[in-house]
């Protein structure tokens, strides 16, 4: 518990590894508190050998234990297994609460099984009609339906639940609630093609955004950095440059300074115009305002001006940062460097990467060969295997009637 309270899950893990060596017999309490240290690992498949062997011990797991496990499932996005964990507590008769209701229902929600994640609530609904207030609907539950309608970009459906936790439920709306209408509108501006619809997602965050300060005026700086930097992120799908800058005022305004996650959408916003020279600039405001710059703000800076067809101030971005002591090879924009480098793109139309067009294959050796000077790195070692791969051989899943529809569609034209 000492490891879990200073956020060291790892520790937790080996210290139970430690007292079974030393032929201690865990305690219920020790399997469960194990059982959240893997969960916050992302390790279910741990997590659930633990519960077998919680078992195996005939230290039977409790509600708490099972809600644990529920948590995990949570944590990890397993749909399906939270569900056998539930069929599983509902046939060993262990008790279900509002805490179990919440964990299966963002399990399924966050696995794409909104259907299932439906009739959890559904049966929540049902309880509190029949007086069962302890099972009740609570702010949770909404917040997790309404982050998975952000997560899908579904703002009406989003809106819509929110109104009925306010009106019906008697349940105000808080930051988290916010933050998902502004993630929804984020994501929806992602989506689309069309200029205008984009900028109409953006003023809809923006607005969203107000409503929130307004409602909450005393909130924490990080709280109002947070949704701030979120809303931030619905205007750099614009690709507008100067709504951006005009939005990023609004930090200033409130005395907050922004955060990594905010100057790495901003930097993303100008890799997508193709503008090393913006690029270069917010990072150097970025380093101004104390923030360490990684090896992705720096890839991203050098990306820019990659797609913009300056090998050269690519190359002296990454050498400077080099000089810096910043690895630049390790981290995942490196290998859309390796790709991009020696390719002259042409200006973009909408928001999504412009095109590129390869240039001399002598050219691109030569730009290859200076990446090696600036990240010595074997390429395979920061995953990506340079070998040709076999095509995959694909099985016909549909059988006869599969290949007949095929076969029709194809005649069809």
């Amino acid at each position: 518990k000492a490891y879990m309270r200073a956020g060291d899950f790892k520790g937790a893990v080996a210290a139970m590894d430690k007292a079974k060596a030393a032929g201690i017999q865990p305690t219920k309490v020790m399997f469960t508190t194990l059982i959240m240290a893997q969960g916050y690992l992302r390790d279910i498949d741990a997590a659930l050998m633990t519960l077998n062997d919680m078992r195996m011990a005939e230290e039977h797991p409790d509600a708490i234990a099972y809600n644990a496990i529920l948590k995990v499932c949570a944590q990890c996005k397993a749909g399906y297994k939270a569900m056998d964990i539930w069929d599983e507590m509902l046939a060993y008769g262990i008790p279900v609460d509002a805490y179990s209701y919440n964990s299966v229902i963002k399990a399924t929600a966050e696995s794409g099984l909104i259907e299932d994640a439906n009739k959890y609530f559904i049966e929540m609904m049902n309880a509190k009609a029949a007086g069962r207030t302890d099972i009740a609907p609570s702010k949770e539950t909404f917040t997790i339906i309404i982050q998975h309608f952000a997560n899908v970009a579904d703002l009406g459906s989003a809106v819509k639940l929110v109104q009925t936790m306010v009106e019906q439920h008697n349940i105000q709306a808080d930051q988290r609630v916010y933050g998902a209408l502004i993630d929804c509108c984020s994501n929806a501006a992602a989506l689309k093609e069309n200029l205008e619809e984009r900028q109409s997602f953006a003023m809809q965050a923006e607005t969203i955004l107000d409503e929130a300060w307004e409602l909450f005026p005393t909130s924490s700086a990080a709280d109002k950095e947070r949704i701030l930097s979120r809303a931030l992120k619905a205007w750099t799908f614009t690709c507008d440059s100067e709504a951006v800058d005009k939005f990023m005022k609004r930090y200033q305004q409130h005395g907050l300074s922004p955060s990594r996650m905010a100057w790495a959408n901003l930097l993303t916003m100008h890799e997508r115009r193709a503008n090393g020279a913006d690029a270069e600039k917010g990072l150097k405001a970025m380093i101004d305002l104390g923030l360490d710059p990684g090896p992705s703000f720096v890839c991203t800076v050098a990306l820019a001006y990659s797609r913009e067809g300056d090998s050269e101030n690519t190359l002296r971005v990454l050498r400077e940062a080099k000089d810096r002591g910043i690895d630049v090879g390790s981290c995942k924009q490196w290998l859309y460097l390796q790709n991009s480098l020696g390719m002259v793109w042409t200006p973009p139309s909408t928001w999504r990467y412009p095109q590129g067009v390869v240039v001399m294959p002598e050219e691109l050796t030569q730009y290859q060969a200076e990446l090696e000077k600036i990240a010595p790195k074997p390429v395979s070692d920061i995953g990506y295997n340079s070998q040709p791969q076999q095509p995959t051989k694909h099985k016909n899943r549909g059988g006869k009637r599969g290949w007949k529809k095929a076969l029709k569609k194809f005649r069809k034209g």
